[in-house]
């Protein structure tokens, strides 16, 4: 919920424009939440082709996986990624183990 805003993240990714190389954008930030919490907005700079990137957040001394990408609103400005805790959560609803 609103407990990440401006949660410090890092998007890596293999876009379109560099498809052999990974790329990673360190330092963007969540800026809102959408359905209390179901949905990120965050100001990484995400291109074309980098859905399904995951979004980490360093722990202790290392990296965990917080959000998959899912895409961008070019209007509004921002991206939106899917909190891994709710993917969780709609997997198992869905039956999946």
């Amino acid at each position: 919920g609103n407990a990440d805003l401006g949660r410090r993240l890092i998007h890596a990714a293999y876009a379109a424009d560099r498809r052999y190389a990974l790329s990673g954008h360190f330092g963007c930030r969540i800026v809102g939440v959408f359905a209390s919490g179901a949905l990120w907005f965050t100001d990484c700079d995400t291109h074309p082709a980098s859905s399904g990137g995951p979004l980490l957040v360093e722990q202790g001394d290392g990296f965990s996986v917080a959000a998959i990408m899912l895409g961008a609103s070019r209007r509004h400005g921002v991206t939106i990624a899917l909190p891994i805790a709710r993917l969780r959560t709609s997997m198992h609803t869905m039956g999946c183990p």
